[in-house]
């Protein structure tokens, strides 16, 4: 038991000390270039990645470019949008004379369209408020 305590209390420790000492002094050589070679990995890595996005957009350009695409984009987009924007002015302003009145719109659509005419419009009159309280903290 005796050796056990005496290895404990002191080779141990020195040589765990000196183990540590000779690893911090290694790894202080190494970091200079350690830093050096990561930041060059990383660098490849963004510039690669910077590649690989411009190709890909390049890519989408030409899609855009091509007509075919246009036409099924409009069959699907127009009436949607036609549609879209006479519930919306349907249920601002209650448009009965329009001969597509819509007389109901389905509740997410309508949630998004209070969403947005408060995004619009409460949001500009606060920040008008707000101005306007600015001005007169600002005059005394």
């Amino acid at each position: 038991m005796s050796i056990i305590a005496t290895l404990v209390a002191g080779a141990l420790p020195k040589l765990l000390l000196g183990a540590l000492s000779d690893w911090q002094k290694n790894r202080a050589l190494a970091d200079g270039s350690a830093v050096a070679a990561r930041r060059d990995v990383w660098l490849a890595a963004i510039n690669g990645e910077t590649e690989r996005r411009k190709a890909r957009s390049d890519e989408r350009k030409a899609q855009f470019e091509f007509p075919l695409f246009w036409y099924p984009w409009m069959v699907a987009a127009i009436p949607w949008s036609i549609w879209l924007g006479l519930g919306i002015l349907d249920s601002i302003a209650f448009l009965d004379f329009l001969p597509l009145a819509v007389h109901q719109l389905p509740p997410q659509i309508e949630q998004h369209s209070s969403a947005i005419s408060f995004a619009l419009f409460g949001a500009g009159g606060g920040v008008q408020l707000g101005q306007g309280f600015l001005r007169a903290w600002a005059a005394k």
